[in-house]
């Protein structure tokens, strides 16, 4: 709350998830990567497949969940066997210590945990190319790197990693990254209004739209767009914008720095030339770091095609603005729009809101997303029930919170047995006695 300015409810469920992670890891490693696995092979042979540490690993933390996402990273890599260095964002070091001192207070050794802070002074968002992170990517030090963050820092991070090995003969370190989306939910004329408000509400202005699973956009139906939006704006306006988070009564805190919110704002203005009407948004000004959540209808005139209001979004703005487009009702224009939502190469989550299954189906069918939700909102995905991750734009690797997971901190090594060497095959005559 201090750090990162969460709510109290944010920040409670952010414990909450980072609970999740250590004990599902854990599990995680003592029924997976535990013991070897025998594999399938022929009689009079056997056949182990053996998981061992890669080595130290990089974790580069974001400010968003610098507890629940930072502290999956960290304790994944952990309990692989690897020594892990955290490095989080320069406006949220005590969290990463605190985490670190859970994981030495559970038995870690102190050179098993560490934690890398940015010299002093450095701020959020300020001399990015020359801090601890870019130092500790490059110095060649890590069999690999976790990353939660930007699309452009990951490609960087994958620039960095690959250069650093040819110039000094190293292996190349893998990188695990999960980067942001273009996140869209699709709410049609079939959906009742006030589930789709709260579904709507919920997935783009809570954490102060500071998720990477955070709605983006949102393709409605013509014929309900007038009381939707209308319903959107009331909600909007109950809401309690403060940076008080202590205050229980607070419901959207501020954004994580000035910086943060005045690029929001730049980007509002640029929609507004750009012919986007601002429809709803809370009650207040905007000071500082407190940004407003607000909705911009991109499709002011009922005639245009959704495709035109979705060229007006072409990157993630980490902030409550949601971008209303419009489709005509068709199963066409309906189509079309998702398919302009693919073009632009993100795939993180979706969803939509609905009461008919051939929507459902197409929107399911159509829309390129790692995380998919029907009838609910696009955020708040629950470790091992919803694994969490994107592809394309929004990052590689197995799912956080997945059986899989683990696996991209070992190397493996397959130790194949004669059997039959010390004199016989006891299993075929066992077999056939």
């Amino acid at each position: 709350m201090e750090e990162a300015g969460k709510t109290l409810v944010d920040a409670v469920n952010e414990v909450r998830e980072l609970v999740d992670f250590f004990r599902f890891y854990a599990n995680q490693a003592e029924t997976h990567l535990a013991e070897p696995k025998r594999l399938r092979t022929v009689t009079g042979e056997s056949c182990l497949l053996q998981a061992q540490p890669r080595g130290p690993w990089l974790c580069v933390g974001p400010f968003n969940f610098p507890f629940a996402i930072v502290g999956g990273l960290a304790s994944s890599a952990f309990v692989a066997g690897n020594p892990v260095v955290i490095k989080p964002h320069p406006a949220t070091p005590k969290c990463a210590f605190a985490l670190a001192d859970v994981l030495r207070r559970a038995g870690a050794e102190d050179d098993a945990v560490r934690v890398v802070v940015d010299a002093a002074g450095e701020k959020a968002g300020e001399k990015e190319k020359e801090n601890a992170g870019s130092a500790l990517v490059a110095s060649g030090a890590f069999a690999g790197v976790s990353f939660v963050g930007s699309t452009k820092v990951a490609a960087d991070i994958n620039l960095r990693l690959a250069a650093t090995a040819a110039e000094r003969d190293a292996p190349l370190a893998r990188l695990v990254a999960e980067t942001g989306g273009l996140n869209a939910l699709v709410v049609d004329a079939s959906a009742l209004p006030e589930q789709a408000c709260d579904a709507i509400l919920r997935s783009f202005a809570q954490s102060a739209g500071q998720r990477c699973s955070s709605a983006r956009l949102l393709i409605v139906d013509a014929g309900v767009k007038t009381e939707l939006l209308s319903m959107l704006k009331g909600a909007l306006e109950a809401l309690r914008v403060s940076e008080d988070v202590a205050d229980v009564s607070t419901d959207v805190g501020p954004l994580i720095s000035k910086t943060a919110a005045d690029a929001a704002r730049a980007h509002c203005a640029a929609l507004e030339s750009g012919g986007g009407v601002l429809v709803a948004k809370t009650l207040g000004e905007d000071d500082g770091a407190l940004f407003h959540p607000r909705v911009y209808d991109l499709n002011p005139d009922p005639n245009s095609d959704p495709r035109d209001g979705l060229e007006l979004v072409s990157k993630e703005v980490f902030a409550p603005v949601l971008h209303v487009v419009t489709y005509d009702g068709s199963r066409e224009a309906l189509r079309g729009a998702l398919e302009a939502m693919n073009e632009k190469g993100f795939a993180l989550t979706g969803g939509v809101m609905t009461r008919c299954e051939s929507t459902k189906a197409l929107v399911t069918d159509t829309l390129d997303c790692g995380n998919f939700y029907v009838n609910r909102d696009v955020v708040g995905a629950v470790v091992e029930s919803q694994p969490f991750g994107g592809h394309g734009l929004s990052g590689n690797g197995a799912k956080a919170g997945s059986e899989h997971y683990l696996e991209q901190f070992v190397a493996h090594k397959v130790v194949c047995e004669d059997t039959t060497a010390a004199g016989g095959n006891l299993e075929l005559m066992r077999t056939t006695g």
